[in-house]
């Protein structure tokens, strides 16, 4: 049990860190309203995530990359909190871009993991 969550933890602090320096070195590269580093980072997580669970990796994999490093790399709240910062703001349209590229890319990417890990 300790080296179950040993593992997550793990995968968790290179999943946090890695989000971090994402999200810092998309914000100096574009300038948006939409909050395009979380986009991006919850499109490349669901993608990822769905290549996981496309290969069936082993329990250890399962733990320390989609639980652990996946978990701490993807955030379903900030997206959450950004968008009512957005309907806050009286962006609109910008609001409803969002969400759609986030759900609706969130389950494209995550099938593309899936199509990707069977061809792979």
């Amino acid at each position: 049990m300790v080296e179950m969550i040993g593992t997550v933890a793990l995968g968790g602090f290179l999943g946090a860190i890695s989000r971090y320096w994402l999200m810092q070195y998309i914000k100096t590269k574009i300038k948006s309203v939409m909050p395009i580093a979380t986009l991006v980072i919850n499109l490349t997580g669901s993608f990822l995530l769905g290549l996981t669970a496309g290969f069936h990796v082993n329990e250890t994999v399962h733990l320390l990359f989609a639980v652990g490093f996946l978990g701490a790399y993807t955030t379903f709240s900030t997206l959450a909190v950004e968008a009512a910062e957005l309907w806050k703001g009286k962006t609109r349209r910008t609001f409803y871009w969002y969400l759609f590229f986030s759900f609706g890319g969130g389950l494209l990417f995550a099938w593309l993991g899936y199509l990707a890990a069977y061809i792979g």
